[in-house]
């Protein structure tokens, strides 16, 4: 299966030349079913489009995802969403940069020859543009130091005390101070301006991020 998500500027005529030219490759190269969808980050979790991926993946087929997210990202939304178990998934930022890194990283895709429809599934309905953490558990530690830190409920414990972004459109708009508290660098922000909160690079090493000014933010907003 082929999932690929859309850039929220959509009248961008550069973007959406990269976009289509993208598409025509994965239309020309591959079979199977190429859906073609929103922005991932905007997506609401109980979508009719999580929903239909969900009922047309099949156990062992691999799924490749292409979003403007970075790879960390759009990785653990898609697993925590569609629960799908062969998944690679491509940020196309970077690949626009590098047109030759493009045109490697779609030649490298193995793709079954046994897949079974050729057809394109487009869904253009705008959502609302969102703002919340993604959760890394790749890296998370469990040490709930998000869960203690925000102060808008966005962030629960599950029973095998990990915790889960239960109420994502609670957090504060811009705001990545779960992000910079969290000591094993697990809280991806994949819209914001630093890579590191973004999850475009990772921590060179576990340290204390200063978190003051997120936090004065936050109190100016409560009260």
């Amino acid at each position: 299966m082929l999932l690929f998500f859309r850039h929220r500027n959509t009248s961008d005529p550069v973007i959406e030349a990269f976009e289509e030219s993208t598409l025509e490759t994965l239309r020309l190269k591959f079979s199977g079913t190429l859906w073609v969808l929103p922005h991932l980050y905007d997506l609401p979790d109980s979508s009719e489009e999580f929903q239909g991926i969900r009922d047309n993946t099949r156990d062992g087929e691999p799924t490749f995802a292409f979003s403007w997210l970075p790879i960390r990202a759009a990785f653990e939304r898609l697993r925590q969403r569609i629960g799908a178990t062969e998944l690679t998934c491509f940020d196309l930022a970077e690949m626009q940069d590098s047109m030759q890194d493009s045109a490697v990283a779609l030649d490298s895709l193995s793709y079954p020859e046994c897949a079974i429809s050729t057809d394109v599934r487009r869904v253009d309905k705008p959502f609302q543009r969102r703002w919340y953490p993604i959760i890394d558990y790749q890296v998370c530690q469990n040490c709930l130091e998000c869960v203690n830190f925000c102060l808008f409920g966005v962030y629960t414990i599950q029973e095998d005390r990990t915790p889960l972004v239960e109420q994502p459109d609670h957090c504060r708009d811009g705001c990545p101070a779960c992000s910079r508290v969290c000591p094993a660098g697990a809280i991806l922000f994949p819209e914001y301006d630093d890579p590191i909160i973004a999850g475009r690079q990772k921590r060179a090493e576990t340290v204390e991020s200063p978190a003051k000014d997120d936090l004065d933010r936050l109190i100016d907003q409560v009260g």
